[in-house]
């Protein structure tokens, strides 16, 4: 409020010289426009590789910078993408998040802020997290198929096995229930 003998002063705002508002716009930029969301693309895409679900059409999400890259995740790729950054961020948050935070300040250099650094961390965690999971149901599926293959080979061993020796009734073998009727004999 201004009194009526006090004049209004406008102040005049002008772009500093100090680069800090730089980074600070390319550090949002880099974490939470182009970082995180490829990661939550690449990580549905991964994790839809060796997982089902249903009931998640229409769904979309991308990342388009023009005249450089375009990502895109789609239907059940967008849900399994979301789920593993969120459980990412969650999990480094409450397990490490001021180690995580401290990490980049004297490892990296730069000090983005303690939920920047959880972001990018929770980003990588969610790709190699999902490249893991992957990596196991892929390793696990092909034990399964040599298991089940080493099954239907023995399967079918005895089967011929069965065939070359003929019917169970066959006299060569003897009857299958004996004459009496009774199973065990008389």
């Amino acid at each position: 409020m201004s009194s009526p003998d006090r004049p209004i002063i406008f102040q005049q705002t002008t772009v500093s010289s100090d680069p800090s508002w730089m980074e600070d716009a390319f550090r949002f930029f880099f974490s939470y426009v182009v970082l995180a969301p490829v990661a939550v693309i690449i990580a549905g895409k991964l994790a839809a590789q060796g997982l089902r679900l249903s009931g998640q059409n229409g769904q979309l999400f991308q990342v388009k910078i023009p005249a450089v890259v375009t990502i895109r995740a789609s239907n059940q790729e967008v849900t399994f993408g979301f789920t593993f950054y969120l459980i990412c961020l969650l999990v480094a948050g409450l397990g490490a998040g001021r180690t995580i935070h401290q990490l980049f300040v004297e490892r990296f250099g730069v000090d983005p802020g303690q939920f920047t650094s959880l972001c990018v961390f929770s980003s990588l965690m969610a790709i190699t997290s999902s490249a893991l999971m992957l990596a196991v149901i892929r390793l696990s599926n092909r034990v399964r198929s040599r298991s089940e293959r080493a099954l239907k080979e023995k399967y079918r061993k005895v089967l011929e096995e069965l065939k070359r020796r003929g019917p169970l009734d066959h006299p060569a073998v003897g009857p299958a229930v004996p004459k009496d009727g009774k199973g065990e004999g008389k």
